[in-house]
Parts: structure tokens; C-alpha cells; sequence
């Protein structure tokens, strides 16, 4: 049986969500913010693992 962490895997998707909004905001000021968007882009990357990762 797989256990799931609804308040944790609700906190992952919030977050993931507003680093989407905070990515496309950065993006649009151009190539000056391009380390700060691959900064976020990771920790989307990142979080987005995490949920993907069978619970035990």
C-alpha cells in the first residue's frame, strides 16, 4: 500500500506553482536574469522530482 503525504505533496505543488510565476516573470526581463532563472528552473526541476518519487 502507498502512503501519501496529501499536506506535504499540496505544499510541493503550491511551491512549484509559484516559482512557475516567479520563472516567467524573471524570463521576461531578457538575459540579464538567466542565472536566476536557472536557479529557479532547478528547484522546479527538483521539487518535481520529489513528487514524482514513489512514496514508501
Amino acid at each position: 500500500m502507498t502512503i501519501i503525504d496529501l499536506p506535504a505533496r499540496e505544499a510541493a505543488e503550491t511551491e512549484i506553482l509559484v516559482l512557475a510565476d516567479e520563472l516567467k516573470a524573471r524570463a521576461e526581463q531578457g538575459a540579464g536574469a538567466a542565472a536566476i532563472v536557472a536557479q529557479i528552473a532547478r528547484r522546479i526541476a527538483g521539487t518535481a522530482e520529489t513528487l514524482a518519487r514513489p512514496q514508501p
